[in-house]
């Protein structure tokens, strides 16, 4: 073999391994989902876009959260790239983006807790639904003073066989 097929025939390994320590490095520092981007482990994770949430709260002046159920589909395009990376920068962007807009009470909602995560209470609760405020809206814009956003992973418990919910992150920005 000539010294430029041995080079050729070790650029495709070469390759790989890269590739690999890339998606393995990022999956890891920045809690990247295997589904999207982590790539090694897909088939043997329930981890991916569909086993994570985030959750959208208002502080208000009082220190309450009101949380946002639905977000327009500007900050939802924030909030699922934030889902598959929850990195600081996604979540200070989503967060931001909260922060420069006006909200307001649109309604009420019956809220379920999240399933498992401890201090949540059990049973429905009365929640203000909250929306965007229209530019023409007659409703007086709610007051709050910045943003927290949880980032939640559901998972699977194989000691217990139960489904589990875990806060592995929260994130605050004042206004």
């Amino acid at each position: 073999m000539t010294t430029r097929t041995v080079i050729q025939a070790a650029i495709v390994p070469m390759v790989a391994v890269l590739i690999f320590a890339a998606q393995v490095y990022r999956q890891y520092a920045y809690d990247l989902t295997v589904w999207k981007g982590g790539g090694m482990g897909m088939f043997a994770s329930i981890d991916g876009p569909s086993t994570r949430l985030i959750k959208v709260f208002l502080i208000a002046p009082d220190g309450t959260l009101r949380p946002i159920a639905t977000l327009p589909t500007d900050l939802k395009q924030r909030a699922d790239r934030a889902v598959v990376e929850p990195a600081e920068s996604n979540l200070r962007s989503l967060a931001s983006a909260v922060n420069q807009r006006h909200w307001v009470l649109t309604g009420m909602d019956e809220v379920p807790p999240p399933p498992g995560i401890p201090g949540e209470g059990s049973g429905v609760v009365s929640s203000p639904r909250i929306g965007p405020a229209a530019r023409s809206s007659p409703l007086s814009p709610i007051a709050f003073t910045g943003t927290r956003i949880e980032f939640i992973k559901i998972g699977f418990d194989i000691t217990s066989f139960a489904i589990t919910a875990e806060r592995a992150l929260v994130f605050e920005l004042d206004r």
